[in-house]
């Protein structure tokens, strides 16, 4: 993996031990069970109700991983969950807030890296951040799991294309399971090819829901919406896989204090 402009993740949540209260270094996840992944923007954890619905949504699902978007590094953490915050920007002017992505889950990953965006939105705005975390298998060999939120606000989908053609040269060089997830920003067809030319390069399946009722764009239906290329039945938030089958794709509609809607996957190891 290219170490260009590749930083440090910030490790949260528990550490867990062994009987010696050491901290484990065997954790691994298990290839003869279905992997179970969720995906969710949160809106900043700012929402009401939004901390209720993660502890339930993880007591209910227990997801293997959890990838949010827009969270904040101080937010509590799911009981039993463990993992790293890649910083995307600090908002705020008195009380400062880490916002970015938040990797988690039951292992804990043996290393991970954060991936900050060279662009800003709109040339001066923010920028956005991935998050690069690889988990060790029972068995050997290793999972590469990449948290990303996708730049946004260009209706020619050249910024969000740069962005992950950078992802791309970063874990080109990795022959093993592969899962990229989270906030695409994919409003409009531009930006969708983009999405998938970096699936196609990586020899990446989009796994899909059934069913509507994912997050899709703001954009009114209208003059404005197109001219840049608006399109209303492209949802924002995507689990691209390789090395697995998909047994289950669902948006988890009962889960409504941010402004997306979890995506939720069961997947297969082939």
């Amino acid at each position: 993996m290219s170490s260009k402009r590749s930083e440090s993740a910030t490790p949260v949540g528990a550490v867990r031990t062994d009987q010696d209260g050491e901290a484990s270094r065997e954790q691994a996840l298990d290839p003869s069970r279905d992997l179970c992944v969720v995906s969710w923007n949160v809106h900043k954890l700012q929402d009401d109700g939004i901390h209720d619905e993660l502890d339930a949504l993880v007591a209910s699902e227990q997801p293997d991983l959890l990838l949010l978007q827009e969270a904040r590094a101080a937010a509590p953490i799911p009981r039993g969950m463990t993992g790293h915050h890649a910083l995307s920007f600090r908002s705020g002017v008195r009380d400062r807030s880490d916002e970015g992505v938040m990797t988690l889950g039951a292992v804990a990953p043996v290393r991970a890296h954060r991936v900050r965006s060279d662009e800003r939105e709109l040339l001066v705005l923010t920028p956005k951040a991935a998050l690069i975390s690889f988990f060790r298998l029972a068995g050997g060999g290793e999972l590469c799991l990449v948290n990303l939120h996708g730049l946004n606000f260009d209706p020619t989908g050249a910024q969000l294309a740069r962005q992950l053609d950078d992802l791309r040269a970063r874990i080109a060089s990795f022959a093993g399971p592969l899962i990229i997830a989270g906030d695409f920003n994919t409003w409009n067809h531009a930006r969708m090819e983009a999405v998938n030319e970096l699936g196609a390069a990586l020899d990446l399946v989009e796994v899909k829901p059934n069913e509507e009722g994912g997050k899709t764009g703001d954009l009114p239906e209208g003059l404005l919406g197109k001219a840049v290329g608006f399109s209303p039945e492209l949802w924002l938030d995507r689990i691209f896989v390789r090395g697995f089958t998909p047994v289950e794709v669902s948006w988890m509609l009962e889960y409504q204090a941010s402004d997306h809607v979890p995506i939720l996957a069961r997947l297969r190891w082939a």
